[in-house]
């Protein structure tokens, strides 16, 4: 699903390209097999490091079924899981991701959004919030010290060996006192999105490409999968994550003065227009009807 053109290719300079689906026939959730299968005809290319696409793991985090994730797939092309897990024959021939792995990346990009969300707030009892949803395990390894570990997902490991095991992976992130400060608790969770941020981008790699006129500077991936992880880091790095007030599901902000999720980021072309995401028409709507709902004063 890579690609590069031929001239880069040979010269190992070439920019990270994917491809995602633009006609028929269309991905599709194979039950029998529990995958998604997606056609290599009929396809578009698109670079999904370009800025614009900085919330795609918005859009990802928002998967939590066979259907929503079929609708990123095609919207987006397959996650990879041949490139990056299970190296090998297609599914009938043509790239395939497991559902329960799609799903259980979802959950663990949507997760490490919470904790950069509760890092960012003052409210230590969310970041802590945030963090048990997915921890598994404290086991005491010493008087008032705990070992943590959380149940996650990682780009190339399985907790089983086999086709189709099981996609979550118990991660040990550090150690934590009993009573731990609010200092201890945020070195902590740096810590664990280090660690999830570095283990899901290991085929990441900046690449230059030589134009006519100019060097260009990219990144390179093996699969798209890797490409939102990335996106997570730059996100805890220098980004803003919030949490959305219509939705209460985490996002990325491309605006200081945003409160609700923004629309899915698009693999065409950006239009320049300024358009609202779902979250943001809801919350119009609820506005506008509180509004007109309101008594008017007696003249």
């Amino acid at each position: 699903m890579a690609r590069v053109t031929d001239t880069e290719e040979s010269a190992g300079q070439g920019l990270f390209e994917w491809r995602r689906p633009s006609g028929r026939p269309a991905p599709r959730y194979d039950p029998a097999r529990g995958v998604i299968v997606t056609s290599p005809s009929g396809e578009a290319v698109y670079y999904p490091f370009e800025v614009d696409m900085r919330t795609l793991p918005t859009a990802f985090a928002k998967v939590v079924d066979a259907r929503t994730a079929v609708a990123f797939t095609r919207k987006y092309g397959p996650l990879g899981f041949w490139q990056v897990v299970e190296p090998g024959p297609d599914h009938e021939g043509r790239p395939f991701d497991p559902t329960d792995w799609v799903l259980a990346q979802a959950a663990t990009v949507r997760f490490a959004l919470e904790v950069v969300a509760g890092l960012e707030g003052d409210d230590p009892g969310a970041l802590q919030a945030a963090l048990a949803r997915r921890r598994v395990e404290a086991s005491e390894v010493a008087q008032g010290l705990a070992r943590v570990d959380y149940s996650v997902s990682v780009v190339g490991r399985r907790a089983d060996v086999g086709y189709l095991a099981s996609p979550w992976y118990r991660l040990e992130s550090g150690y934590l006192p009993s009573q731990p400060s609010a200092d201890d608790v945020r070195a902590h969770a740096r810590g664990l999105l280090a660690a999830l941020v570095n283990m899901n981008t290991a085929g990441v790699r900046p690449v230059l490409r030589a134009d006519a006129d100019r060097l260009r500077h990219g990144f390179t991936a093996r699969a798209l999968i890797e490409v939102v992880w990335k996106h997570v880091g730059d996100a805890a790095l220098g980004g803003r994550v919030r949490i959305c007030r219509a939705c209460f599901a985490p996002f990325v902000a491309t605006d200081g003065r945003q409160h609700y999720c923004p629309p899915d980021p698009s693999a065409d072309a950006p239009t320049g227009k300024r358009v609202r995401s779902k979250c943001e028409q809801r919350a119009r709507r609820q506005r506008e009807q509180g509004s007109s709902s309101e008594p008017k004063e007696a003249p």
